[in-house]
């Protein structure tokens, strides 16, 4: 499956068409709390706290050494920038990231990759996604990370144009001390239904 916005902003998103979210909902996901907010279409997630935890770490593929800064979202990421757009379409992001992806440096948890480029102001993203092992349309923390380690390398402002693999463009906003905010759309691909027994056993929410 390949996803344009975040899973919780697609979620929020079902939700909203649904008639279950509230006006600021609040998703509880495995890296944190996850508050919502709709300004028309867009959806605007407020996300964990990011942290900076190594720069520059080599990984050598086929003869040459690529250099990765790695940020935790409560989901592991890894950037590495390439010169310009144009580069960025060339990037072995499949190959590259799969390797990246399970490398010891990055064990035991493995990292999601993302490959950059800043032209114009607005980064240019690609991401090789672990789970999917594949590259996706888009990643919304893969983003984020980006533009943090953009800011420390480039010194672009608080807020970021990202434009990703699907050609659509989330937006970051970081500002130092204050947990990231990304705003974008989600769009509906499918729909489907959950088996009932799927839910046997299940205890509701307290």
């Amino acid at each position: 499956m390949r996803q344009r916005c975040p899973l919780p902003g697609c979620l929020a998103a079902w939700l909203r068409r649904a008639g279950l979210a509230g006006a600021d909902p609040r998703l509880e996901t495995l890296a944190g709390a996850v508050p919502v907010r709709f300004d028309g279409a867009t959806i605007v997630l407020e996300l964990p706290p990011a942290r900076l935890l190594r720069t520059d770490v080599a990984i050598s593929w086929e003869g040459r050494d690529w250099r990765f800064d790695e940020v935790d979202l409560g989901v592991p990421h890894v950037v590495t920038f390439v010169a310009d757009h144009a580069a960025l379409r060339q990037a072995p992001v499949i190959a590259l990231g799969r390797h990246v992806r399970g490398h010891p440096q990055f064990a035991p948890r493995g990292c999601n990759v993302n490959f950059a480029a800043l032209e114009g102001g607005r980064l240019h993203l690609r991401t090789y996604e672990r789970g999917v092992e594949d590259e996706t349309l888009g990643c919304g923390t893969g983003a984020t990370a980006a533009v943090l380690v953009a800011q420390r390398r480039f010194g672009l402002p608080a807020r970021v144009e990202v434009v990703t693999c699907s050609g659509e463009s989330v937006w970051i906003e970081h500002a130092p001390d204050a947990p990231p905010q990304l705003s974008g759309g989600a769009h509906f691909v499918a729909d489907g239904r959950v088996a009932p027994d799927l839910l046997d056993g299940l205890e509701p929410a307290r």
